[in-house]
């Protein structure tokens, strides 16, 4: 947890409502501000403002190591994605 915390203070909010994150090339996420990666590799988003039903061809790859990143999303797909451990955060004003 004193990562969580060490990350909360150097954004302008806290991390509200984690959320595990099953990658699916199906179901939809919620919007997420900031993920957490527990252990590193690729993982294929849509960010916010891309409409998940347009499908993967609109996605995009990220190789991440663990750890936050504020990487605001609305979908991880199964396809591709190799990272595991993912939670999302919705970050406060």
């Amino acid at each position: 947890m004193a990562d969580l915390e060490r990350f909360q203070r150097k954004t302008t909010g806290l991390l509200l409502q984690p959320t595990e994150i099953t990658p699916s090339d199906g179901a939809e996420v919620d919007e997420h501000d900031v993920i957490y990666i527990g252990t590193a590799g690729d993982i294929v988003i849509s960010p916010l403002g891309v409409d998940p039903a347009l499908g993967i061809g609109d996605a995009e790859t990220l190789t991440l190591g663990a750890g936050y990143h504020p990487i605001p999303i609305n979908k991880v797909w199964a396809t591709g994605t190799t990272a595991s451990n993912i939670i999302g955060f919705i970050q406060s004003d």
